[in-house]
This record gives C-alpha cells, sequence and structure tokens, in this order.
C-alpha cells in the first residue's frame, strides 16, 4: 500500500512539473531560482537517464541569489543542455556533472558530460546556426545557436571546453542584475 501512494505522489509530482514546465511564461524576466529549474527539469529526464545508466551528480552552491529571467527561456536552454550532454554518451554509462556557483556579480551554471568530446574543426562552427554534429534525424544545428542567442538577450553568455574523449563542459554566466 505505501508503495501505491509512494508512486501516486511520484506521479502527481511529474503531472506538476511538466505542466509548470510547459506554460509559458509572460515573457518578462522575474527572479528564479536555478537550482529549482534544474531539478523539474532533471525530474522530466531522469527516466531516461536512468535507462542510459547515465549518473547525474549535482554540486549546487548553497545560498545561490535569484537570477532575474525568462523562466521558459532558461528551461529551453537547460534542456537544450541537458540533452546535448546525454546524447554524447555513445555507449551505456557516464556521468552528467551539474554544477553553480556565483562569481563576480554572475551565478554559473556548468554541465560537463563524460561523452565523446567535441573535435576542434567543430568546436569553431559550434554555436552557428544550422551546424551539427549528429544526424539530421537527431538535430537540426538550432539548438545551441537559439540558445546563445537566448543567454545574450539576458545579457550573459556560454562558453564550452571540449575535445575528444574528454567529454564537453558548458558554462552558462547570468549577470544578478537585469539587463
Amino acid at each position: 500500500m505505501n508503495l501505491a501512494i509512494k508512486e501516486c505522489n511520484r506521479v502527481k509530482n511529474l503531472l506538476e512539473n511538466l505542466q509548470s514546465f510547459h506554460k509559458p511564461s509572460p515573457g518578462k524576466k522575474e527572479p528564479v531560482d536555478l537550482h529549482k529549474i534544474l531539478d523539474e527539469i532533471l525530474l522530466l529526464t531522469q527516466k531516461r537517464l536512468s535507462q542510459m545508466e547515465v549518473k547525474i551528480i549535482k554540486h549546487y552552491a548553497l545560498g545561490l541569489p535569484q537570477v532575474p529571467a525568462v523562466t521558459d527561456q532558461i528551461k529551453q536552454v537547460i534542456l537544450n543542455l541537458l540533452q546535448n550532454a546525454e546524447e554524447a554518451m555513445t555507449a551505456k554509462g557516464g556521468e552528467i556533472i551539474i554544477s553553480t556557483k556565483e562569481r563576480d556579480d554572475q551565478v554559473q551554471l556548468r554541465i560537463r558530460d563524460t561523452g565523446v568530446g567535441i573535435h576542434p574543426e567543430q568546436m569553431k562552427k559550434l554555436l552557428d546556426p544550422f551546424f551539427t554534429t549528429k544526424s539530421s534525424i537527431k538535430g537540426t544545428g538550432l539548438g545551441l545557436s537559439i540558445s546563445c542567442n537566448i543567454i545574450h538577450a539576458h545579457g550573459g553568455k556560454i562558453t564550452v571546453t571540449s575535445g575528444p574523449g574528454k567529454g564537453s563542459e558548458f558554462t552558462v554566466s547570468l549577470p544578478l542584475k537585469g539587463t
């Protein structure tokens, strides 16, 4: 009986998060809790990552301040980065490490994977529209470009470090003061 109640509560929470995730915002910046957004998106991707035996490791900064942002746009960026990290895992297993910190009047979010990494020639074009390393079935090459534009519109930036066989790390920096 306890298991049934626990599963019902899990499904209820999942549905609430789905409703929250898909509810469009008014497009205005408001203070957002980055950890809450991350946890909502991780809940949505948890089953798929678990099936792939990908371990999520979270290093959240204590007392991370809220950032002025358009919630659904930040969710779109985080979801895109997590999906890219997931797709970088070519075999079962691996890790996605998510960390946050406050630094120099900014909040930084890092998403690092232990996937295949990105070749140096591809790194030059990585944030360009329509550039993709995936098959046409899996991607259009717009996800990172759109994500970059969203973060720039928030006064922030996205940086990438990677190498073949070394995984990738995407760092999103957002200002604590609105732009």
